[in-house]
């Protein structure tokens, strides 16, 4: 049975989990920018825009950890997200006001170097590149879209401790030995090194709670959801993240969440209903089980207030 023939079982499904919670009334602003409960900052504007625009945002960038500050030297507006830093500046076209800083090379600290080459097995070194990028490394940036998220390489496979670390333009990776195999290789928070390394006052650190304006009711929802992981042998567990938002993307407390994960197989499976949480956050940890290896498909639905969303998400289930 093909996927989309299978509409009426997975929506009876949807409706056998959705009605099970109550739901708290939550508020929301009618300003149009984003607070981010997880650090108390807000993202607003063209550099909100440029957030969103990112399908991994939250993953690549981390979250804000300052608001906007003007910098004297350079006369551009800034703001510091746990693993990136961006400037406006103004003299740039509109819609390209936006720049990431290229945090890999400003801090770029040598280490030992792992004599590596593109003649390596397991490496691959691409047209424009002057580091190749092996292993491991290699696997997470193509993944998670590396020229995009990460930039060139900048440096190549060095000792750094006990651990191995690989710099691009836009990104610090990481090779931790204590990790499991899959998640072994992480992105360094260069938002908050730099932040540091300038030593820039610490209070701009701290959460803009207070600030919060008058709140009014509930009219949309902004719902993000994706997998931990975007492959997964048969059988292992796979984590599946859902982030629920109001019309001016605070975080929803109280929606209801039910979920059904379709195997490439064919078999529909209702992974239950949850209630997000105060950052507006639902996670469903389950068994990727198929018969078959190829494309799994979740189908969500969220409901708050009288506000019924429907999405899907999918990830890939191999060998």
């Amino acid at each position: 049975m093909r996927r989309y023939q299978r509409s009426k079982v997975i929506l009876a499904l949807l409706l056998a989990l959705v009605g099970l919670f109550g739901a708290a009334p939550a508020l929301a602003q009618d300003t149009e920018r984003e607070y981010f409960s997880q650090t108390g900052h807000w993202v607003e504007g063209e550099f909100l825009q440029y957030y969103r625009a990112h399908p991994m945002a939250e993953f690549v960038y981390g979250y804000p950890i300052t608001g906007i500050i003007l910098e004297e030297e350079t006369g551009y507006e800034v703001q510091y997200f746990q693993r990136a830093r961006l400037e406006r500046r103004l003299n740039r076209p509109l819609g390209e006001r936006i720049v990431r800083s290229p945090l890999g090379v400003l801090a770029y600290t040598p280490g030992g170097q792992v004599n590596l080459t593109s003649a390596t097995s397991g490496c691959q070194q691409k047209i424009g590149w002057d580091f190749p990028v092996c292993y491991a490394f290699f696997e997470f940036y193509e993944e998670f879209d590396g020229p995009l998220s990460f930039g060139r390489p900048v440096s190549g496979l060095e000792v750094h401790g006990n651990m191995l670390w690989q710099y691009f333009e836009y990104a610090r990776l990481e090779w931790h030995p204590e990790l499991p195999a899959d998640d072994g290789i992480t992105i360094a928070h260069l938002g908050e090194v730099w932040f540091q390394t300038l030593r820039l006052d610490n209070s701009m650190l701290l959460p803009e709670r207070d600030l919060l304006p008058a709140y009014s009711v509930v009219t949309d929802l902004a719902v993000r959801a994706f997998p931990q992981r975007a492959q997964v042998p048969l059988g292992e567990n796979q984590t599946l993240i859902i982030s629920v938002r109001d019309q001016s993307r605070v975080p929803v407390t109280g929606a209801s969440v039910s979920a059904v994960f379709v195997a490439p197989d064919g078999l529909a499976t209702p992974l239950g209903a949850l209630l997000t949480d105060s950052n507006g956050i639902a996670s469903f940890n389950f068994q990727a089980v198929s018969t078959q290896v190829g494309v799994a498909e979740i189908i969500l639905e969220v409901r708050f207030n009288g506000l019924v969303l429907e999405l899907h998400t999918s990830f890939r289930i191999w060998y």
